[in-house]
């Protein structure tokens, strides 16, 4: 039989695989060698994803009472709130700061600055 021919709804496959049987046994120790080499790659993952799954833990724990998760959805608008209106006051300073400079030069310009 051609592996080409089976489909996933033939009689003759699950015959097969219905009589198919393991041979081989896996080592005593095979179970605790599996979570060994889990346990290795997950500490040797990245700094950033390391602080991406923390902060998720960190998340799935707070958020587990509606009060909770109000009170960090308004730690969050509140952290982002003052983040713009800090970045926001000193795109002010900046301008106010520009336009006082053109508004003096243009009521008293210096010598030899024509415009």
């Amino acid at each position: 039989m051609n592996v080409d021919e089976l489909k996933p709804d033939d009689p003759e496959l699950r015959r097969l695989l219905g009589a198919w049987t393991p041979q081989g046994w896996l080592p005593r120790d095979f179970r605790s060698k599996v979570w060994h080499r889990i346990r290795e790659s997950e500490q040797r993952l990245p700094l950033g994803l390391l602080l991406q799954r923390s902060l998720i833990a960190w998340l799935r724990s707070s958020l587990v009472t509606p009060a909770r998760a109000a009170g960090c959805a308004l730690l969050f608008l509140i952290a982002g709130g003052t983040a713009g209106w800090v970045q926001a006051r000193q795109e002010t300073d900046r301008i106010s700061k520009e336009l006082e400079t053109r508004y003096v030069h243009s009521v008293a310009p210096l010598p030899g600055h024509f415009q």
